[in-house]
Formats: C-alpha cells, structure tokens, sequence
C-alpha cells in the first residue's frame, strides 16, 4: 500500500513538471511576439480599408470627374487622430505622373513605419471607360 502512494506521488510530481515546461514553452513564445510587427499588419490593414471603401463609395470616380479633391479631404480629416495619410490619383497610362493628390492636414511626414496600397478602379464617362490607380500612404501621427 505504501508503495501505491508512492506512485500516484510521483505521477502528480511528473505531471506539474510537463505542465510547467508547456508553461514556460508558451510563455517564451508569447514573449517573442514583437509589438511592432502587428503595428504594422494594423496599418496595412487599415490603408488596404480606407482606399477600399473610397473606392466603393466612388469617392475616387467623383474625384476624376469632378476634379475635386473635397470628398478625399473630407474623408482624410475623419480618419483618427493617430493616423495620417495621402491619396495620390494616377492614371492608368502614366503612373510616374500624379493627376491629383490630397493629404490629411496637420500631419508631417516621419521616417516611421509606412503602409502603401495601391487600388486600380474605372472611371465611366458616358461610354468611355478609363482606368486609374490610386495610391494611399498612410502612417502614424507623431505628436512632437
């Protein structure tokens, strides 16, 4: 009978030894999960958004036939305090040549982490279809 307590004993010792080991395992992963890596998947994901729904708003096909800029500022001076970003137009035929380009007030430029996404999208003009891409260059406001 002695001997049985002695068993169970130790299997209980073993046990907290395996889930210590697991412990420290996930622990040190965990640990070695850099902050700034999801920042920066943050910040695409947040550009690859932002240039999606202006697209889908068709606030870049009014910007083209309007040649306006007031939606994209309006919509720059939405986005949070935290971010900052500018929308370059290009057109399809000469991307080395911006058509129009627009930025987010009180934002200057760091040498920090940046996102750019780039968005084709069609332009209707009675029968005429035309393409463009439009650029978004988005980072994180610094506060100095």
């Amino acid at each position: 009978m002695n001997n049985w307590g002695f068993l169970i004993s130790t299997d209980g010792l073993l046990a907290l030894f395996v889930m210590l080991v697991i412990f420290i395992a996930a622990a040190n992963y965990i640990g070695g999960i850099n902050s700034d890596s999801v920042e920066s998947l943050n910040l695409k994901r947040f550009t690859m958004d932002s240039i999606t729904s202006l697209e889908k708003a068709g606030d870049l096909e009014d910007a083209i036939l309007q040649d306006k800029t007031a939606k994209l500022r309006q919509f720059l001076n939405k986005l949070p305090n935290s971010y900052c970003a500018t929308i370059n137009l290009y057109s399809s035929n000469d991307l080395d040549s911006i058509i129009m380009s627009v930025s987010r007030g009180g934002c200057k430029t760091t040498g920090g982490e940046t996102a750019s996404i780039k968005r084709s999208f069609i332009v209707r003009d009675g029968t005429e279809l035309n393409f463009f891409v439009a650029q978004m260059n988005a980072w994180y406001k610094v506060n100095a």
